[in-house]
């Protein structure tokens, strides 16, 4: 037969009564005993009828399938009931925001630590992951990468680091927005797309030799915000075009007429 989940509860519930009885009664009937004088075989013999009653009370317990709910102890039903979850997820703003902050204390200027995934902050998260050699090259805040940058990890060579780089969507606009920055400051770095080549490689050496930069070679926070930097610069340097004026026709008059010769 089988048992549901409430009957198998009660079952558990009256097996745990019927022990503690059961003992409680033993002791009992040791101690009356003893007292009287009763004899070992009498006093086995209502221990065996109390353990009888008990069995047939259990049995009766289990066939009533509500009425055994009722019977169990409110500690047993309590603990049955699921404890309120407490929910732990994380957030992406505060993903974000503890990426910046470690990468900030190691030195990767990723910017104010706002949880906003700006331009600056994916520059950062791409020069972390090309430092460390990571397989692919997201360019995006995540709790795994968070969790790698707080437990940390050795660097691997540059040579291992440029056979394993993969970029994902994320990390070409990255790559996509430096060589359009360098391409309008007069730098070649290439074709405008997503890949990682030595000509630009080249072309950000370049402007950070001119910059007096660190030299890296590589896209990192700094570079991208020195080049927001000269980019709007550039912009308010360059004069506008002026309207070329209008020149109104001036009505030119007509020699005065000789007078008739008389």
């Amino acid at each position: 037969m089988r048992l549901t989940a409430a009957k198998s509860m009660a079952l558990c519930s009256t097996l745990i009564l019927s022990s503690v009885a059961i003992n409680m009664m033993l002791l009992q009937s040791n101690r009356r005993g003893h007292d009287a004088g009763v004899s070992p075989l009498a006093m086995a013999r209502e221990s065996d009828a109390s353990i009888h009653a008990i069995t047939v009370a259990t049995d009766a317990t289990i066939e009533i399938g509500g009425a055994a709910t009722a019977a169990t102890p409110a500690v047993l039903n309590a603990q049955s009931e699921p404890a309120p979850s407490s929910d732990t997820r994380v957030s992406p703003a505060d993903i974000v925001r503890g990426v910046q902050r470690e990468l900030n204390a190691r030195g990767y200027e990723a910017g104010s630590a706002d949880g906003v995934q700006g331009l600056v902050t994916r520059a950062a998260i791409l020069a972390y992951e090309q430092d460390y050699g990571l397989e692919t090259l997201t360019a995006s805040a995540s709790q795994e990468l968070l969790s790698r940058i707080v437990l940390g990890s050795s660097a691997t060579s540059s040579t291992n680091r440029q056979a394993l780089a993969k970029t994902t969507p994320d990390a070409d606009a990255v790559v996509r927005s430096v060589k359009q920055y360098l391409a309008a400051l007069g730098y070649q770095p290439g074709k405008i797309d997503g890949a990682l080549t030595p000509q630009v490689a080249r072309a950000i050496r370049e402007f950070e030799l001119d910059q007096k930069l660190p030299e890296s070679s590589r896209i990192s926070g700094p570079l991208v915000s020195r080049l927001m930097r000269q980019q709007g610069q550039a912009a308010l340097a360059k004069p506008g075009q002026a309207k070329p004026a209008t020149v109104k026709p001036t009505a030119v008059k007509p020699p005065p007429a000789r007078a008739a010769q008389r």
